[in-house]
């Protein structure tokens, strides 16, 4: 076999790899969002849909400060442990530490400051659920770190395992024991803070087997790299989130937990759409990292690759919503307008996502973490004044024009970097529909057949 041929077959077989794991990893991220949806709808059953806006608004203050107190150094370890094994276990050792501090002290604030941030939840029930910010820091830092490995099999089972006692937790409290909102939010602490154990001793392990011949100490100078990059993937990965979230503070603060309510579940099933483009992100970043030559047109594919399933899922959801309004009961009637409002969005920002790992993955510009700030200061100073008005259809409009914005700013980026066109990243080409339809049906009859 030939040079080029060999290269073109390794390539064919990465690209496989790389589909299996985007796969099993989207199967994982569908099993989880089904479980945040089946426990919603049974908080708003059981508890009303005041109690489910409580407990959103609560969660997503604790997702925010886990994303401040995690500054990007679970998505840095990709880019500092792919391919380099001497820095894993520092980078491990560094990141469980630096973690551990800045959680607690996140922890820390959201509880001082809740009266403030969170009007309408008691002070005690915000402490009780923030106990578990450092738990779930911990948590993400391993994981990401064997996801780094390569190790996606793993990485999917305990970001699983730890997703599903939102399901579990609701079930035994609501129905079998009758309990009320503490007592939810007290099991989920619980059982986050056992996940966080289960977590460490497996790292432990798989370390202690890999990696023995290397010291079991922290790495100031490593640690200084980190948080360098770490600073500009924080910066990029914090106005994501708030973009994606913060809009639902302001609803709450403005309208109450009704209102917040009804919006939660539009963007909930917005970020079930996203499920497919951020399983791609996690798994493109360190195949990046790696430093491979077909970078570029490795992300091209796989953009145009979720292009096509994303412009599917998208429409295949504009009906599906109504069902969704009709599970969740009275009180939801604006859910489908507020849905479909944000599904252009949705659409733009899974297509941004994806071209971004090309640049955290090569070093992450200075110009991407701005650009995002600038989009998220937009979105607050016009959710702001639209929200008191026309409340989460306003939050709605407002995000899908950010989602556009920010898309059409970062392919601006891209097209610099790589002069690649529109249609290399929108726009899937026959041959590769044709590959993509022949390997589903070929996977089936497989499976039929076995």
């Amino acid at each position: 076999m030939c040079r080029r041929d060999l290269t073109t077959t390794l390539r064919s077989e990465l690209h496989q790899k790389f589909s299996f794991s985007v796969v099993l990893t989207v199967a994982s991220r569908f099993l989880m969002t089904g479980n945040s949806v089946i426990a919603g709808v049974l908080v708003a059953r059981f508890l009303g849909a005041e109690s489910l806006g409580q407990l959103a608004v609560l969660n997503v203050a604790i997702v925010i400060a886990i994303q401040l107190g995690g500054f990007g150094v679970a998505n840095t370890n990709s880019y500092f442990t792919a391919g380099d094994r001497e820095n894993v276990v520092p980078a491990a050792i560094n990141g469980i530490l630096f973690v551990l501090v800045s959680g607690i002290i996140c922890a820390f604030v959201i509880w001082t400051a809740s009266p403030i941030l969170l009007p309408g939840i008691e002070t005690d029930l915000v402490a009780i659920g923030v106990l578990s910010i450092p738990c779930q820091l911990v948590t993400s830092i391993a994981n990401y770190l064997f996801l780094a490995q390569g190790q996606v099999k793993r990485f999917n089972i305990l970001e699983f395992l730890n997703q599903s006692f939102v399901l579990i937790n609701v079930v035994i409290v609501l129905l079998l024991f009758s309990g009320g909102l503490r007592m939810l939010v007290s099991l989920n602490t619980a059982a986050s803070a056992g996940v966080s154990v289960l977590t460490l001793i497996l790292l432990y392990r798989y370390l202690s087997q890999h990696f023995a011949d290397f010291p079991w100490k922290a790495d100031l100078s490593l640690l200084r790299k980190m948080l360098s990059y770490a600073l500009k993937i924080h910066v990029l990965w914090v106005s994501t989130f708030f973009l994606y979230r913060f809009d639902l503070i302001i609803v709450n603060f403005f309208k109450g937990a009704a209102v917040a309510t009804v919006y939660s579940v539009a963007t909930q099933c917005t970020l079930f759409l996203l499920i497919l483009p951020y399983a791609v992100a996690n798994l493109l970043q360190n195949r990046v990292a790696a430093r491979g030559d077909d970078n570029v047109e490795f992300t091209c594919r796989v953009a145009r690759h979720t292009s096509l399933l994303m412009f599917s899922a998208c429409f295949v959801s504009v009906p599906g919503i109504l069902l969704v309004e009709k599970v969740y009961g009275t009180g939801f009637d604006d859910l489908p307008v507020q849905f479909w409002i944000l599904l252009p969005g949705v659409y733009f920002a899974a297509m941004q996502v994806v071209m971004s790992q090309y640049f955290v993955g090569t070093g992450l510009p200075v110009k991407l973490p701005v650009a995002w700030v600038i989009t998220f200061i937009s979105s607050v100073i016009l959710n702001i004044l639209i929200v008191p008005i026309y409340g989460g259809r306003g939050a709605a409009v407002v995000s899908t024009v950010c989602y556009f914005l920010i898309f059409v700013v970062i392919f601006m980026f891209f097209k610099g970097d790589t002069g690649k066109k529109l249609s290399d990243i929108l726009i899937p080409h026959m041959k590769e529909i044709r590959d993509l339809l022949r390997s589903a049906t070929g996977y089936f009859v497989k499976q039929n057949a076995t």
